[in-house]
């Protein structure tokens, strides 16, 4: 994956998880980051924390008079694994018509 790539995941999934947008674009940036690995002791019972993974991620930041929301994007799967927000961005899971 390309910045550019990551770029578009994540302009793409701020709908889905509700990513105001007055937010622009602040950085691209490649690093390794650390993953916890969830684990499902029995298909009743809630995750709990598993082993940690590191990978290769774009991290894709919008933000504006500080508030920001960061998208991180396995470099491998393309795939969202983690989205953390400043104090003063909305607290919002994705949207469940989307998820």
């Amino acid at each position: 994956m390309n910045e550019e790539r990551a770029i578009r995941i994540a302009t793409e999934a701020r709908r889905a998880w509700r990513v105001p947008d007055n937010l622009a674009l602040v950085s691209a940036q490649q690093r390794i980051i650390e993953v916890v690995e969830p684990i499902r002791p029995a298909p009743e019972q809630p995750p709990g924390p598993g082993p940690v993974r590191d990978l290769i991620a774009w991290i894709v930041a919008f933000g504006s008079g500080g508030v920001a929301v960061e998208f991180s994007i396995d470099d491998a799967t393309e795939a969202i694994v983690r989205v953390r927000r400043s104090a003063g961005a909305p607290m919002f899971s994705p949207a469940k018509e989307i998820a």
